[in-house]
């Protein structure tokens, strides 16, 4: 997320909250990830902490895991989404609320209809979404929400529409790129049997806007959210109200009309 250099203000963000039977069956969990600046101090996000408070307050039923700043490398990342998808099926339901700077570089193996790798930036490090895939590949399938994705290049930081490719290659392009052959397989077909619906608050190449008071995407989200409103109607309804230097983008992956309909965060 863009955003000025102004300090975050002071958001008291909440602990993990305990688990919550509920009636019909269904887990439902949430990692909520902010970061307002990286380790070094250069890269400040003010905002990001009041959306992923936002985040939280949406689903007052759900155990909610909440990582800020120097909580947010990839191990504990990886480790706490595990954790929430742990036990969990194809019924289950696993939110991911993420709010933070996103980057982008040159393509180096290929496999980038774009030419560019996005990234999510991390406190110490930086995600690329080919390991971002990878990572998906190996949780239990379920269903799982990307709302919201408030960063900078958020259509691509996920790989949910590059997941669904395959990729096709001579053996000099493989040999030439020097990645992992059956990485680029497993990815390429469709491998996870889990369903993933993202609300990217831009396009691939574009920047998501912000300021101390929180994204543009998640508090447009936050003011559109009404009780019992489907995922595809909120996404829709939110779009239609943003700025024209920010286009959301809506991405699914294996999804039934069910999911993309049912009810948000539920």
């Amino acid at each position: 997320m863009c955003s000025s250099d102004l300090p975050p203000p002071d958001v008291v963000m909440p602990t993990d909250q305990p688990p919550v039977v509920v009636a019909d069956g269904v887990i439902r969990r949430a990692v909520c990830v902010a970061l307002t600046n990286t380790e070094d101090g250069q890269n400040p996000c003010p905002g990001t902490d009041v959306d992923q408070q936002t985040v939280v307050s949406w689903m007052p039923d759900r155990q909610v895991t909440v990582m800020l700043n120097n909580d947010c490398n990839r191990a504990e990342i990886e480790r706490k989404i595990r954790e929430a998808n742990k036990g969990m099926t194809i019924t289950d339901l696993l939110t991911i609320g993420w709010s933070s700077h996103g980057t982008r570089k040159v393509d180096e193996n290929g496999d980038e209809a774009d030419g560019y790798d996005e990234g999510l930036v991390l406190w110490n490090e930086i995600w690329w979404d080919d390991d971002v895939w990878s990572f998906i590949c190996s949780l239990n399938p379920c269903r799982l929400e990307l709302i919201p994705t408030d960063t900078c290049h958020s259509e691509g930081n996920w790989r949910v529409v590059d997941g669904k490719r395959v990729f096709i290659y001579s053996n000099e392009k493989y040999e030439q790129a020097e990645f992992n052959l059956n990485d680029e397989i497993r990815r390429g077909s469709n491998e996870w049997q889990g369903m993933i619906i993202q609300f990217a608050g831009c396009r691939e190449e574009s920047y998501s806007y912000g300021d101390t008071t929180g994204g543009t995407w998640t508090q447009m989200l936050d003011g559109t959210k009404t009780a019992g409103i489907s995922r595809k109607a909120w996404f829709d309804k939110t779009k239609a109200k943003m700025p024209s230097n920010q286009e959301p983008m809506f991405s699914t992956y294996n999804c039934s009309a069910e999911f993309i309909n049912g009810e948000a965060l539920r």
